[in-house]
């Protein structure tokens, strides 16, 4: 009961600032990638932290319950996997202009490996269908069971190792950037220098949540299905601070990019009064001359 004690909060957590990331995404227009993928991003936080519910209240009941907490892994990983899927995504449209200057050589390999991610995050998917589905209930040394359990585990792996190298490689490119801003003399751009250390920060996390993953995934192994649980619910919560930085990123992104506007309207307006204006979009436009038909 204590470690169902120490889920609910989590859980709830997790679900309000899903929900909270979502509200504030679609204020600002859906249309954009970048939106779309912080509004997928966040339905998948709530269908993990609503699937961790029943896992962690009937994993010890062979009943019942075995339906509930089959469908509750399933679209667990589901969601893991679109989340995985939208950070990839995310990160890569909003930092692919400074990693083709730093990476250079390295680039195509690193946009192949972007244009396989769907195919890499989705591949736990099947087996994870397979093991919820032919698997003997409560049998966990049958041999089938075992098949299945050494299939997802494979999977997993395939799937971390890609996200892993994909986030070396970002790291890499990302540090590269950086270092030029303690160099005397260099000028680097401030949007570039907010997406490098934004996507340290979050590449922190992701390696944080790869941790956790394979300390949960070696308790449920060794069949320590409570702190595994808990180790499930602790990375929805390392996803959701991840996500809500590179929300963070977007927000002081768009707000640096009104100053920058701002500031060149100011400079044109100077030079040339009158003769530009902003338009509902947040574009210059040519102003209207009066007395002219």
């Amino acid at each position: 009961m204590a470690e169902q004690d120490l889920s609910y909060p989590d859980t709830v957590s997790v679900w309000i600032l899903a929900v909270l990331i979502a509200a504030l995404l679609i204020q600002t227009g859906v249309g954009t990638t970048v939106n779309i993928l912080g509004v997928v991003a966040s339905l998948a936080l709530l269908v993990c932290a609503s699937a961790q519910m029943p896992i962690t209240l009937f994993t010890h009941n062979c009943s019942a319950s075995r339906l509930l907490i089959s469908v509750a892994q399933v679209a667990g990983q589901l969601g893991i996997s679109a989340l995985e899927l939208c950070y990839v995504l995310f990160t890569w449209n909003r930092s692919r202009s400074l990693l083709r200057i730093e990476l250079r050589t390295m680039y195509p390999h690193l946009q192949s490996l972007v244009t396989a991610t769907p195919l890499i995050c989705c591949i736990p998917i099947i087996p994870c269908i397979l093991r919820n589905t032919l698997q003997s209930p409560c049998k966990d040394g049958a041999p089938s069971n075992l098949l299945f359990k050494w299939l997802y585990l494979i999977s997993l792996g395939i799937d971390g190792a890609g996200i892993i190298i994909f986030d070396w490689l970002c790291l890499y490119g990302f540090a590269k950037f950086l270092m030029k801003t303690v160099a005397p003399g260099e000028s680097v751009s401030e949007d570039f220098l907010l997406i490098a250390w934004s996507g340290v920060v979050t590449i922190g996390f992701c390696f944080l949540a790869l941790i956790v993953y394979g300390i949960g995934t070696s308790l449920a192994i060794l069949g320590n299905d409570v702190y595994s649980n808990l180790c499930d619910s602790l990375i929805y919560t390392i996803f959701t601070c991840m996500f809500s930085t590179l929300l963070l990123l977007k927000i002081r992104l768009h707000w640096l990019h009104l100053r920058e506007r701002a500031e060149l309207k100011k400079r044109i307006e100077e030079v040339l009064p009158g003769t530009l204006a902003l338009d509902h979009t947040g574009k210059f436009s040519a102003a209207p001359k009066l007395g002219t038909i």
